[in-house]
């Protein structure tokens, strides 16, 4: 009967041991995968903020061109009574 009993103990103790290395790669994965989030946010931020300079470039210039594109074409129009 001890012969019987001990090949079991022996394959508890291994089975344990299995899940406590499946637990582990559980959690480093999980761990991965909250720094790959916290990184993708990162690139995300910097992304935003260089479109936010370009769109803020690109609204001052067209704010500069919008009276002197009014003034052309109002003078380009063939209206009698402006010289």
């Amino acid at each position: 009967m001890r012969r019987a009993t001990r090949p079991a103990e022996r394959l508890g103790a291994d089975i344990a041991g299995v899940l406590a290395f499946i637990e582990d790669i559980d959690h480093e994965a999980a761990a991965l995968q909250e720094r790959g989030r916290l990184l993708h946010e990162e690139i995300d931020t910097l992304i935003n903020a260089a479109t936010n300079r370009s769109m803020r470039t690109l609204t001052v210039i067209s704010t500069l061109l919008i009276p002197p594109t009014l003034i052309v074409g109002a003078f380009g129009m063939n209206v009698p009574g402006i010289p």
